[in-house]
C-alpha cells in the first residue's frame, strides 16, 4: 500500500501505472482518505475507445510498432538506494523496458492503445522527433473528452481500473489543500500485442 499525499505527489500528468516495467501492474485501486474541500478530482480514459476510433490506416500501422517506456525520475531515486521491491525483489537498476504500441487484453481480446506521456519516451526505431510526433498525435487523440470520465472523490470511496485499458489524471486544482490517497498496485504480466499469441510472454 502506497500513500499518495499532495505534500510531495501530485500525479498531474496523463499516465498508466508503473508501465516503466517489464510486467506493469494488472490494475490500480485508490482509496480516499484526506480530501480538499474543492477540487482534487481523477480523471480516466479509455485508451481501447481511442483505438477503436483511429483511422483504420493509423490502427493497422500502430499495430505494428513497439514503445520504450522508462521513468528517469525513479531510476534516479533507485541509483541512490531508494529503491522498492517489486515481485519480491527490491530494485538496484532501472532500464528501458519495450512494449508494443497495441496492447492485446489477455482476458477479452480487445486492443489497447498502451503509450502513455509520462512513461513512453519513444518508439523502437523512430529516432527523436519522428517517434516523439506520433506519440503527440496518439495523446491528443487519446485524451478528447468522448474518451474520458472525470470523479469527483468522497472521504472512503474506493476506485479500481484496468491498468490495461486506461490512462489516468489527477486534477491538480486545489492549491495548499491536502489530498491524501492510499493506492494499491495488482500484480500484473507481460503485455503482448496483435502480432504474438496468448500467453508466449
Amino acid at each position: 500500500m502506497l500513500p499518495i499525499d499532495s505534500v510531495k505527489d501530485r500525479t498531474d500528468f496523463w499516465h498508466t501505472d508503473v508501465t516503466f516495467m517489464n510486467k506493469p501492474p494488472t490494475g490500480s485501486l485508490l482509496y480516499a482518505v484526506e480530501l480538499p474541500g474543492v477540487g482534487g478530482d481523477t480523471m480516466w480514459t479509455s485508451t481501447r475507445a481511442a483505438y477503436d476510433s483511429l483511422a483504420p490506416q493509423l490502427r493497422e500501422f500502430c499495430d505494428t510498432l513497439t514503445g520504450v517506456h522508462f521513468d528517469p525520475h525513479y531510476a534516479q531515486v533507485i541509483a541512490e538506494g531508494g529503491g522498492q521491491m517489486w515481485e519480491g525483489k527490491l530494485l538496484e537498476r532501472l532500464w528501458p523496458v519495450e512494449h508494443p504500441l497495441v496492447r492485446v487484453h489477455p482476458e477479452n481480446g480487445r486492443r489497447n492503445l498502451f503509450v502513455n506521456p509520462q512513461f513512453t519516451v519513444g518508439i523502437k526505431g523512430f529516432p527523436g522527433p519522428q517517434g516523439q510526433g506520433l506519440l503527440r498525435v496518439l495523446y491528443d487523440h487519446m485524451i478528447q473528452p468522448q474518451f474520458t470520465v472525470r470523479y469527483r472523490w468522497s472521504k472512503g470511496t474506493l476506485a479500481f481500473w484496468d491498468n490495461r485499458a486506461t490512462m489516468h489524471y489527477g486534477v491538480n486544482d486545489y492549491g495548499e489543500s491536502r489530498r491524501i490517497m492510499y493506492r494499491v498496485t495488482l500484480k500484473g504480466d507481460r503485455p503482448f500485442g496483435v502480432d504474438q499469441s496468448y500467453g508466449r510472454r
